[in-house]
Order: structure tokens, then sequence, then C-alpha cells
């Protein structure tokens, strides 16, 4: 009895580990444009009696985006941190109100943006290095991308090639 609890044990704990759900993984490569990244995961796998093993780079691995809502619009300020702008100048500064800041010397101006819409469009910026997370589709997300009714069959179930990157760590 216990050699046959113990295979049904085994043989549970092998399923659960070939689901993917979601799990850390560092951006090789991203383009902006298509918001697609090229992301090796970071979890190796291992195999009863093997050495553990690196998971294969997974490419074309969309991004996720997020549109916001508005709820006032109106000018917001856009502020750079000291040392990403420059100053013309040195010294002492004033703001004058206008998003103009005066110095003894020189000025520089800080942007403001007006929101036209009723909501903004916040666009992921991923660099090389950076660690995401990924989650992975249920099935396979190929057809579903377009934003189609799709029937994706059963050749892929919680796989790695389904991933979906969320966030940055």
């Amino acid at each position: 009895m216990a050699n046959s609890s113990m295979f049904f044990e085994n043989f549970r704990n092998q399923i659960l580990l070939s689901i993917n759900t979601c799990m850390p993984c560092k951006v090789l490569s991203y383009d902006e444009k298509e918001r697609k990244a090229k992301i090796q995961p970071l979890f190796k796998m291992k195999e009863a009696g093997k050495e553990p093993h690196t998971l294969s780079v997974i490419e074309d691995v969309p991004v996720l985006w997020q549109r916001m809502k508005v709820h006032k619009k109106d000018f917001f300020q856009v502020s750079i941190p000291e040392g990403e702008h420059t100053h013309s100048g040195g010294g002492h500064s004033q703001y004058t109100g206008s998003g103009v800041h005066t110095h003894d010397g020189g000025e520089h101006e800080h942007k403001k943006m007006k929101v036209t819409e009723d909501f903004i469009e916040l666009h992921p910026v991923l660099k090389e290095g950076d660690t995401v997370l990924a989650v992975f589709a249920q099935r396979s997300i190929d057809e579903a991308m377009e934003g189609d009714l799709v029937y994706p069959g059963t050749s892929r179930v919680l796989s790695v090639q389904d991933a979906i990157i969320v966030g940055i760590f």
C-alpha cells in the first residue's frame, strides 16, 4: 500500500509541476512599437534523478498596457528628476508659474500636458535586464489576440508559449 500511495503522490506532483501559472522572467529584448518582448524564465525545471535545467527563451511575448480614465480633465505637470535634465546657468531657482524656472544665469522649462480625452494610455517601457512577471494563459492565445471569439483547441494548456507580461518587479 505504501508503494502505491507514493506512486500516486509522485504522479500528482509531476502533474502539478507541469502546470504553468506565472513566474519571474528576465527581459532579453523589447520591441516597444510591437509591445512584444523576448524573455528568459528564471525558474529552472528538474526531473527526478536529473540535474536542474534552464527553460527555453520565450519570444514574441505580448506586454500589457493600461488605459486609464481621467476624472478631471486638466493640466498636469511632468517632473523630470534632477540629473535627467539640464539647466542653462546655475544658482538660485524660482518657479514662475508658467512651467519655466529662472535661475541666476539661466532658465529651463518643465513641460505641462493637457488631457484632451476622457482617458490616457500608459504604454510599458521595458529595458534589457528588467525582471518581469509573466502569466500563462489557460489556452493558446495565438488567435485570440485579435479580439475574436476562437476555439483554441487543446494542443496547449497553461503553456509557457502563451506568456503575457503583466508588470515589472
